[in-house]
């Protein structure tokens, strides 16, 4: 009999879907705080959502002025990756930024990284994409029918969706 082998790498936070950037691979400057950034997800279909949602990947090669702006485009972007999981129905997601391996709301905002090149670490796990499920929605006592409004059952429930039936 054939024997069967499991790949552990391909499980996150074991490894698999991951874009990386080094912090090894990038110069230190004087002066600069540089950074590297990973992103780790449970599922790779949401990847490029994540990236393009992210400050810290986008301004990658804009290093900030100081660590306090460096923590800042963490908050920020942790802000818009959850927007970004609701745009995807993705309203379980959950959101874990690190900081050289400690969680962004652990690091003392008195560090300083110039000089350094810190590894920043994106972590999501998505959970369930929401849908539509049958409808019970009424407005006087009166049923709306949502599928006029662009909703229906069994549809991936993205935010984007949702907002715009209620306009």
């Amino acid at each position: 009999a054939p024997a069967y082998a499991f790949d552990f790498s391909q499980l996150w936070p074991f490894g698999g879907d991951a874009r990386v950037s080094n912090a090894a691979s990038i110069e230190p400057v004087a002066g600069e705080v540089r950074y590297a950034t990973q992103i780790q997800v449970d599922n790779s279909e949401l990847e490029d959502v994540i990236a393009n949602a992210s400050l810290l990947v986008g301004d990658q090669d804009e290093p900030p002025e100081d660590t306090v702006n460096l923590l800042t485009r963490a908050r920020l972007d942790q802000k818009r990756i959850v927007a970004a999981m609701y745009g995807e129905a993705h309203y379980g997601a959950v959101l874990t930024v690190l900081i050289n391996g400690t969680p962004l709301d652990q690091v003392p905002l008195d560090l300083d990284l110039r000089g350094q090149v810190a590894q920043v670490t994106i972590q999501v796990e998505a959970g369930p994409q929401f849908v539509f499920a049958t409808p019970d929605v009424r407005t006087n006592g009166q049923p709306i029918v949502v599928a006029d409004y662009g909703l229906r059952v069994g549809d991936v429930a993205r935010s984007d969706a949702i907002l715009n039936a209620q306009n």
